[in-house]
Parts: C-alpha cells; structure tokens; sequence
C-alpha cells in the first residue's frame, strides 16, 4: 500500500483517537510528541495501527523522536513485507 493512501488513514486515526487533537491540522511533518500526545497515548497509537494494518510496529520506535511521516513509512514497508 502506498503511502499516499497510508497517511490519511494514520492521520484520520490520529485526530479519531485523541480528541484534544481534534481541531490541530496533523500534517507528516509534525512530529509525535510535538501532538500533546504522552507515552501512553502513543503506545495506545500504536496498537491501534498495528490492529488496523494486521501489522507489528517493533518497541524500538518508542526510543525515537519521530515525525507522522516516519509512521507511515513504517507502516508501509511492513504492509510491503506483508505482502511478499
């Protein structure tokens, strides 16, 4: 899946999930903790996607400071290996 169509998706998820994050304009370029979302809300995040996308995001990415857009690059190569 490409990830033109992922990010609306990871996007929609997002704003859908933390309604303090309702009115923001998520853009790729935000990056996760600049959202006002807190560890467990990102954990939450991720679980959400990982059911969405019958995916598994590795606990590394916790570690890291990323952007909307590292998300979806994730999301997508695991949905590219998914596939193979």
């Amino acid at each position: 899946m490409s990830e033109k169509l992922i990010l609306p998706e990871i996007r929609d998820e997002v704003v859908r999930s933390f309604d303090e994050l309702f009115f923001i304009t998520v853009t790729p370029f935000d990056r996760i903790s600049d959202l006002a979302l807190d560890s467990l809300d990102f954990l939450s995040l991720v679980q959400l996607l990982e059911q969405k996308f019958e995916i598994s995001i590795p606990d590394r990415i916790f570690a890291k400071e990323i952007t909307v857009s590292d998300l979806v690059s994730l999301v997508s190569r695991k949905l590219d290996q998914k596939q193979v």
